[in-house]
């Protein structure tokens, strides 16, 4: 509001203000600026009440352009916020529905792949799938062949190609040994041992290190054809090959290599708390499970395609048969289909959630899933996919079967402390305790043979049409056949 400007006939019309100092007209009973009481104020000289005033016009004039430039700045304060949600909207719709990322690189031979056979255990679960299933006998009952001492204790579940038999130690080794004699072809050195198998795939042999590397050795002499350093973090589980690409799983993601040269053809970058876990391949997918959920990423994209929580839990395996994986977490496991998806409202899902916490909302649907367990052994080992069962083995000696179809318990017993993950063959599932084997009824959890290891303390076992491979806690090294 602006002051009218008196005149020298009118000059004892004006008071001021005694809270604001603003001049008002001599009748106000209250200030017209900030309501406070001016019946007490006194009226002004004719030249103070000029000044007054003319202090007055120039401070409203001051008021008003403050306003504009309030005003224009919360205007362009919405337009920019305003732009900003369009834009994240429109990025949001155009990754989620629009974007086709360029596919993966294809690698100079996809021919190479991890092949199992009844001869073979060319990967730490057996197959790709790692359903830890060999088309051969047990060999419990059978006749030592040949035995090696290796020295120093075994780090790794061992692998082989039928031919070789390859084995890591804890000083930083891989020994090939003639599966035949048992006899040693060649050794090849690490700067530090993997934490877990290695996987063989044509005539090469590919090792993930622990530090974050990669690396190729020839299968027929044990040179080292390449090495390659990750991308990003430590690789703490076996790798798998597949269309001629390395898949490694780490701490700071998911990467493929070619499994020739040894160069980066697949990034999926992320965090992990947990990557120890043997990843698996199934068609055009691979799914790896972390500390807090298992992930699905398409191989010719290396997009994400789909992810099951499981919240402040420990993955313990992952086996997959066609598109129905099935993941077993700390005292829990699940089914769910690869080529499912999150529904499109995936990312409010939180939001949503504490909108119906109070009320605000309807309960969100669950992530698609075939079924659910929660009464998995809380200590698992790999689990084995057989018909359709879905056997457990705990360490502390729990051993169950989960119908396949519908996650429901078939069958659960107690063994003995199991000290390797079991593996089914043509006898029956079968179990290393730390000084026997065990072979067990998979339809009805019976026990069905048992075979003793006097003096012998087991640590690791492998099974294949050639016999049965074992390791003691020491280091030694032997087939049964």
């Amino acid at each position: 509001m602006v002051s009218a400007r008196v005149n020298d006939s009118d000059a004892r019309t004006m008071k001021l203000c005694p809270s604001c100092g603003r001049a008002s007209d001599i009748d106000q009973i209250r200030c017209p600026h900030c309501l406070a009481d001016m019946t007490r104020a006194k009226a002004m000289e004719a030249g103070a009440a000029e000044l007054a005033v003319e202090a007055d016009r120039k401070d409203d004039e001051f008021r008003a352009r403050r306003r504009r430039r309030r005003t224009q700045r919360e205007i362009w304060t919405r337009r920019v916020l305003l732009a900003s949600i369009v834009a994240l909207i429109g990025w949001w719709v155009y990754s989620n529905f629009i974007y086709t990322p360029p596919p993966v690189a294809i690698a100079s031979n996809p021919g190479i792949a991890v092949v199992a056979s009844p001869q073979s255990w060319p990967v730490e679960g057996g197959t790709p799938q790692g359903t830890r299933v060999i088309a051969a006998p047990s060999f419990v009952d059978g006749s030592p062949a040949w035995s090696v001492d290796m020295g120093v204790a075994v780090k790794t579940a061992l692998v082989t190609d039928g031919a070789l038999l390859y084995v890591t130690t804890v000083d930083n080794r891989i020994v090939a040994l003639d599966v035949a004699t048992g006899e040693e072809r060649w050794t090849a050195r690490l700067q530090n041992a993997p934490y877990a198998a290695p996987a063989v795939a044509g005539d090469r042999l590919y090792v993930a290190l622990l530090r974050g590397g990669l690396a190729a050795y020839s299968t027929v002499d044990g040179s080292e054809i390449w090495e390659v350093d990750s991308p990003g973090g430590n690789f703490q589980a076996s790798p798998s090959v597949m269309d001629g690409v390395v898949y490694t799983f780490g701490t700071q993601g998911i990467w493929g290599f070619d499994a020739i040269t040894g160069d980066l053809l697949l990034e999926s970058p992320h965090k992990n708390t947990w990557a120890i876990t043997a990843p698996v391949i199934t068609g055009d997918y691979f799914v790896a499970a972390s500390g807090r959920e298992v992930r699905v990423i398409n191989r010719h994209s290396g997009l994400q395609s789909f992810f099951l929580e499981f919240a402040r839990s420990t993955p313990m395996s992952i086996v997959v048969d066609g598109t129905e994986a099935f993941a077993i977490y700390r005292g829990t496991a699940s089914a769910f289909d690869v080529t499912e998806s999150r529904p499109w409202w995936e990312p409010f899902r939180a939001a949503w959630s504490q909108a119906w916490i109070i009320g605000w909302a309807p309960p969100t649907t669950p992530p698609p899933t075939i079924w659910a367990a929660a009464d998995a052994p809380r200590e698992s080992l790999p689990a084995v996919l057989v018909d359709g069962r879905l056997l457990l083995a705990g360490k502390a000696g729990e051993l169950m079967a989960l119908d396949r179809a519908t996650g429901n318990t078939l069958w659960e017993t107690t063994t003995p402390f199991v000290v390797a993950p079991p593996v089914m063959t043509e006898d029956g599932l079968l179990l290393m305790h730390r000084d026997h084997f065990s072979l067990v009824d998979p339809a009805s959890g019976d026990i069905v043979r048992e075979h003793a290891t006097p003096g012998e303390l087991l640590s690791r076992f492998t099974v294949t049409s050639q016999g049965l491979f074992v390791v003691t806690e020491t280091g030694t090294v032997s087939l049964r056949r």
